[in-house]
């Protein structure tokens, strides 16, 4: 009796779509997304701990390639500071330093892997099989986020040719700075030719000015310290009693010098030689009015002798 045969091998391979990402998410944890690093990498906190969590099957846009600021804040509206179900590829157990995971929203049914390419805002990763390809044909139907631009450049090839890219702005940078510093010669250039003869003009009077307002500071300076000997001569130096001529002569000539200005050697010679023809002047007038005093005392002591012994 003949016997049908079933193929089972389409049941089968409906079955393994449905049942194998359940498989390889085996472990589930609860967290919170406290940071995310770019659309596909977030920092989840779980039980205390801050795990790394790359975004499974999918890739987004990169720094510097179209829509990576839009892939990210998409995924900071729905995530960031949110609590989220973390469907892992690791065991914790094992103290994994990264994991790689679906990640569940509570606002979303579908983790946020599918949502990202749902959007348009991701690509699905070159594997043998991946769950996401038929949402990614329907983002590229209706022409979504990426799928918008004539030709997208994936992840992976955009930082393949990243140091190319990298090089080609550096060198039209350089060419740019050449360009500008060109111009700027140019412009430096006619500036002189038609304002040369006004800026020579004020270069000169700016520099008589300067010269004569130092020729005034250094007269003025060379008056002020003769002003400065003249008061100590009048009020500050006295003659002591039997003070000879050269101790008053040194006497000012310290108070001189410790006023004088270290820098201007040929101004306080000019003021010593003042110093010491002043002080001799002061100096005999002194003694002749100390010898004056001393003569009318002598007078006024022998004066009162006299009367003493009763003598006219």
């Amino acid at each position: 009796m003949f016997r049908h045969k079933t193929n089972f091998l389409p049941l089968a391979l409906f079955l393994s779509y449905l049942v194998i990402p359940s498989i390889l998410f085996a472990e589930s944890y609860e967290g919170k997304v406290v940071n995310v690093i770019s659309a596909d990498i977030l920092i989840i906190n779980i039980g205390g701990k801050e795990y790394k969590t790359n975004l499974d099957y999918i890739a987004t846009p990169l720094q510097g390639q179209i829509f990576y600021d839009e892939a990210k804040q998409f995924v900071e509206k729905l995530a960031l500071n949110n609590k989220v179900t973390v469907h892992a590829k690791e065991n914790l157990a094992f103290r994994p330093q990264a994991l790689t995971a679906e990640v569940y929203v509570p606002q979303k049914t579908e983790p946020l892997n599918r949502e990202l390419v749902r959007a348009g805002l991701a690509w699905c990763k070159t594997e043998k099989w991946n769950p996401y390809e038929p949402t990614l044909n329907i983002a590229k139907k209706r022409q979504l986020g990426i799928w918008s631009e004539t030709n997208p450049v994936a992840p992976w090839e955009f930082k393949n040719k990243l140091p190319s890219i990298i090089n080609a702005a550096a060198i039209q940078k350089d060419k740019e700075f050449d360009q500008a510093q060109k111009r700027r010669k140019v412009e430096d250039e006619k500036f002189l030719q038609e304002y040369g003869d006004q800026i020579k003009k004020a270069q000169a009077e700016e520099e008589s000015k300067r010269l004569l307002k130092n020729k005034q500071r250094e007269q003025k300076a060379i008056e002020d310290k003769r002003r400065i000997i003249l008061s100590y001569t009048a009020n500050d130096i006295r003659i002591k009693s039997g003070q000879s001529l050269s101790d008053y002569i040194d006497d000012l000539k310290e108070v001189c010098l410790e006023k004088k200005n270290p820098g201007d050697a040929p101004a306080c010679t000019d003021q010593i030689k003042l110093t010491e023809r002043i002080a001799t002047e002061k100096y005999e007038e002194a003694v002749a009015n100390r010898q004056r005093v001393e003569k009318e005392w002598d007078d006024f002591r022998r004066y009162l002798l006299r009367i003493s012994y009763g003598r006219p």
